[in-house]
């Protein structure tokens, strides 16, 4: 009963030297078993920050092409509408005469009458494009 327990590779007439060696051989796998796992967390962590930065540098690209597509959408729509409300404008005949009449005599009642009506059209653009439609279809079918 008294008997110490002794590891199975070392007999009970090994000498110090050999536990020794069995203890520095321990330690030497387990520090390298420790090195291989800190090396592969290391580099599991390098290729995922890689792909990480992959994709968000791929989710930012789509996001600023989307952003370009809707203002180029937006810049077309409001140019549409400014060449609308200047085909409007132009083809207004009570207007264009008023802006004839004021640059031949620069009267200050017919600038006033002509920002009047200016306001009025930009302030119901829709009322406005719709006369010009109808007045475009009537005159079709005439």
């Amino acid at each position: 009963m008294g008997k110490e327990k002794i590891h199975p590779e070392i007999n009970n007439s090994g000498s110090a030297s050999e536990v020794k060696i069995h203890k520095e051989n321990s330690t030497f796998l387990i520090s390298s078993l420790l090195i291989l796992a800190l090396i592969g967390i290391f580099l599991f962590v390098i290729f995922s920050y890689r792909d990480q930065k992959e994709r968000f540098t791929e989710s930012v690209q789509n996001d600023i092409k989307t952003i370009t597509d809707l203002k180029t959408l937006q810049i077309e729509s409001w140019r549409k509408e400014r060449l609308d409300n200047g085909r409007i404008i132009s083809e207004n005949k009570l207007l264009s005469d008023k802006v004839r009449n004021y640059h031949e005599n620069n009267k200050s009642e017919t600038e006033s009458d002509i920002s009047r009506r200016l306001k009025s059209l930009l302030q119901n653009p829709d009322y406005y494009l719709k006369l010009f439609i109808l007045k475009k279809t009537v005159r079709k079918y005439r």
